[in-house]
């Protein structure tokens, strides 16, 4: 495994583009969870994302996420 400083939040489509970071999408397939497939729309996602949070961390703000893990949840 690659040594990282940090969490990235990113596009991306399924397991293979990520390695712990956070990819975002606008669909995961009606909430079910399919191996190795995220969902889709994932630029509009992370672009909405940072839209909405990119003034603060301009400012030396913080953002606060928070990350449930909905499988473990429903158990």
């Amino acid at each position: 495994m690659k040594e990282f400083s940090g969490v990235l939040i990113h596009v991306g489509y399924g397991e293979k583009d990520t390695e712990g970071c956070v990819l975002l999408a606008d669909t995961i397939g009606n909430n079910s969870v399919d191996s190795g497939q995220l969902g889709g729309r994932s630029i509009d996602a992370v672009k909405r994302f940072y839209k909405k949070v990119y003034h603060y961390l301009e400012q030396g703000g913080k953002v606060n996420l928070e990350i449930r893990d909905e499988t473990f949840l429903k158990r």
